[in-house]
């Protein structure tokens, strides 16, 4: 019983210790907070950065008219700078202009030059970055962990010196609990270190014949761009018009050949009832001239 009563103090003063270490990370956390902070982007302009964990996002909306040349520059700049593709779904073709919504996971330390590679090899419309500041979920999984991994070593010991079923089965499932707990975090801890070393970024490419302009331009160009643009029209619609009649022309063969046939047939009946009516007109002659002789 002695034995007991001193394991049940033990395991409440580690849950105590537990209970400590958590509630000290939490304001440990607290202080490393920028007051500045705004929303989820975190402002981290003010106080010491280099100590800080921050998560840099981005997405871009990309237009180009050369889709094939833009896809191998953005392969070549990820190979350079040691990222690597989340996701890509690609869609259009044919016919149709093509889309594609990439995702891209770049060292948070090159993501400014992946960037302006991406600004060199096509048309950024739209462009969105944003960094938030984890530093205090950091610091809260790291102190969470390090007492977690203390009450497991103690746990263990304890494991050793139980000498009773009942004692055996505490510790156990305690320790149980405390495994699956250093678990859980140890997974947070992974994803958070991984979106702090590799920023994720959004892009949105879009095959286009026409660049959108993204500076003001002065009168002259714009009617020059306008006249072009028109002539580029009226040469698409005389393409177009080629390619419709060109196809159309089995059609119009067969609609020919139809129109051939209604029409020697709508001849060939009123040539018939030209004829029926005229022999109608001799019969009813003839049968006059018998019945009634000519008065002279």
């Amino acid at each position: 019983m002695k034995k007991l009563g001193i394991l049940s103090v033990l395991i409440i003063i580690i849950l105590s210790l537990t209970f400590l270490a958590s509630c000290s990370a939490e304001n440990m956390g607290g202080d490393y907070k920028n007051t500045d902070e705004q929303g989820d982007t975190g402002d981290v302009s003010g106080g010491d950065i280099s100590n800080r964990k921050l998560v840099k996002n981005a997405t871009l909306d990309v237009e180009t008219k050369n889709f094939d040349e833009f896809q191998n520059t953005f392969e070549n700049t990820l190979q350079t700078l040691e990222g690597y593709t989340d996701s890509k779904r690609i869609s259009g073709g044919g016919n149709s202009l093509r889309r594609a919504t990439i995702v891209a996971r770049i060292p948070a330390d090159k993501l400014e030059d992946f960037i302006s590679a991406i600004r060199n090899a096509a048309n950024v419309t739209e462009e969105a970055t944003s960094v938030k500041d984890v530093t205090s979920a950091y610091i809260d999984i790291d102190s969470r962990l390090k007492a977690l991994r203390v009450e497991e070593t103690t746990l263990l010991s304890l494991l050793e010196e139980a000498n009773n079923l009942g004692d055996t089965l505490s510790i156990n499932s305690r320790l149980s609990e405390v495994r699956a707990q250093i678990e859980n975090y140890e997974a947070q801890m992974r994803v958070l270190e991984s979106s702090v070393e590799y920023s994720t970024v959004k892009l949105e490419v879009y095959e286009v014949e026409k660049i959108t302009p993204t500076e003001k331009t002065s009168v002259w160009k714009r009617i020059g761009d306008n006249l072009s643009e028109g002539f580029a029209n009226v040469w698409v619609f005389l393409k177009e018009s080629f390619v419709f009649i060109i196809s159309s022309i089995p059609y119009i063969i067969i609609i020919g050949i139809i129109g051939v046939i209604v029409t020697l047939i709508i001849r060939y009946s009123n040539k018939r009832q030209a004829n029926k009516f005229k022999r109608n007109g001799m019969t009813g002659g003839n049968a006059g001239n018998n019945g009634c002789p000519p008065e002279n």
